[in-house]
């Protein structure tokens, strides 16, 4: 989370997150999972892709709330458990080819779920004084 920088409440997150959790890779739990189309009037005019996650660490302390813009790519995970082993997010707005895509997002332990997006918006939902 730390070199996460351009991730939008990047810094309240780990703010109000103990050290320990200061990693994408602790919240390893979907609770949620929203796709919807929606019309971008702020940014490119059109019609968009978003993806809108709720996340928790395998104690269920925490919640984030996590929205990827402009988004698109492979989603899935196993349904049982909900466990992907949580998430790892690259920056790659200097090495992409696509002016639009600035992060991709892969599953840690899982191949599945990878997903690139313009935007990432970051919110914590539930636990440390929240």
């Amino acid at each position: 989370m730390k070199n996460s920088k351009r991730i939008k409440g990047v810094d309240i997150l780990l703010e109000k997150l103990p050290e320990k959790y200061h990693s994408w890779s602790k919240f390893d739990y979907i609770l949620e999972l929203h796709f919807e189309k929606v019309f971008d009037y702020e940014k490119y005019f059109e019609i968009i892709s978003c993806i809108r996650l709720v996340l928790t660490d395998r104690d269920g302390l925490y919640r984030i709330g996590m929205t990827l813009k402009n988004a698109y790519g492979d989603v899935g995970f196993n349904v049982f458990d909900s466990c992907f082993g949580g998430l790892a997010i690259k920056d790659i707005s200097e090495s992409c080819w696509d002016n639009k895509m600035h992060f991709v997002i892969k599953g840690f332990e899982n191949d599945s779920f990878e997903v690139y997006c313009d935007e990432i918006e970051v919110e914590l939902i539930e636990g440390a004084e929240n």
